[in-house]
């Protein structure tokens, strides 16, 4: 009887902590679901794949409270906006022609720089990168025209920019090295490209785009007849 009885304890004993140990399976895979559920692989994220449309059907993108603009607000009546590189001669060529223009119009009309980098072109997120650390920290505009103007690019010249505009080296760093600021810069890029705008330069004078490297006369009139419009 009591050697039954001991079978008996044993066997309850066991199933008690099969229970418990099961309990504990669903309780941690429910807390890790739970975790989960906001932040899917990175396979299950939409893709967006670029569209090849005519540069008739490419419309500009809205201009956004995180953009950096200069000569206007957001007040004003005209938008020009580059996509573009800080390697791209193209667009270092354009950019100087729009430079021309844009202040002429006391803020009727605003300049938008949209970085537009390849994704496995590592040079040009880390512009683009470096640039929006600096705006971060105030100095969009002026670390923008040091990298359009600087001959090369590379470490040096970052650590150089920092220096010339007294940015906080460490702020910068540990911004630089955020990975959500690439992934950021990318994600736009690729929401670009699902626009249809898939190479730079590429330039909007209000709702028209172009590819050409137009002069500074040329985005004058287009720009004065989207005014007009």
């Amino acid at each position: 009887m009591d050697k039954q009885r001991l079978i008996l304890v044993s066997l309850f004993g066991l199933i008690i902590v099969g229970m418990a140990g099961w309990l504990i399976y669903k309780s941690v895979t429910l807390k890790e679901t739970t975790f989960m559920s906001g932040a899917p692989p990175k396979a299950l994220k939409e893709v967006i794949v670029p569209a090849n449309l005519a540069l008739s059907q490419i419309r500009p993108p809205a201009i956004r409270s995180i953009d950096f603009y200069r000569y206007g607000g957001a007040t004003s009546s005209a938008s020009i906006i580059l996509f573009g590189t800080y390697r791209c001669p193209e667009c270092k060529k354009l950019e100087q022609a729009v430079m021309q223009t844009v202040p002429k119009y006391n803020g009727l009309a605003r300049y938008v720089w949209r970085d537009l980098p390849k994704a496995d072109d590592a040079q040009e997120v880390n512009d683009a990168v470096f640039a929006f650390c600096a705006g971060v920290l105030g100095k969009f505009w002026e670390a923008h025209d040091a990298l359009m103007g600087a001959a090369t690019i590379d470490g040096l010249t970052y650590s150089q920019i920092t220096a010339a505009l007294n940015l906080d080296a460490q702020k910068m760093a540990r911004c630089r090295f955020d990975p959500s600021i690439p992934a950021g810069i990318l994600r736009d890029a690729e929401i670009a490209g699902g626009d249809g705008v898939t190479s730079t330069p590429l330039l909007f004078i209000g709702t028209e785009a172009t590819k050409q490297t137009l002069p500074a006369d040329e985005i004058e009139k287009k720009l004065k007849l989207f005014l007009s419009s």
